[in-house]
């Protein structure tokens, strides 16, 4: 698969989300990326690994154990992007 970087404005909303979202959860770090017709369409990243003066920036080869709750986070990135029609 080759995937092309085109950036746009129209997810800023999901961005917006998803930083409110880890602040809330007081996440030290976290990153977004959505790809959308072979695109990468949008990508965040902010905070650090770990609480801690000396951690490392997340940034984008930054790499994070989910384990078995990407399945919580795909249903629900699925769900908001039927939702708000981003998806048909």
């Amino acid at each position: 698969m080759n995937i092309e970087k085109r950036l746009n404005g129209k997810f800023a909303e999901v961005v917006t989300h998803v930083k409110d979202t880890a602040q809330a959860l007081d996440c030290s770090g976290s990153s977004m990326l959505i790809i959308h017709k072979d695109k990468i369409v949008s990508e965040a990243y902010w905070g650090k690994h770990a609480n801690r003066d000396n951690a490392r920036r997340v940034q984008k080869d930054s790499q994070f154990h989910v384990a078995s709750v990407r399945k919580s986070y795909i249903g629900f990135a699925v769900a908001y992007a039927i939702h708000y029609r981003y998806i048909d």
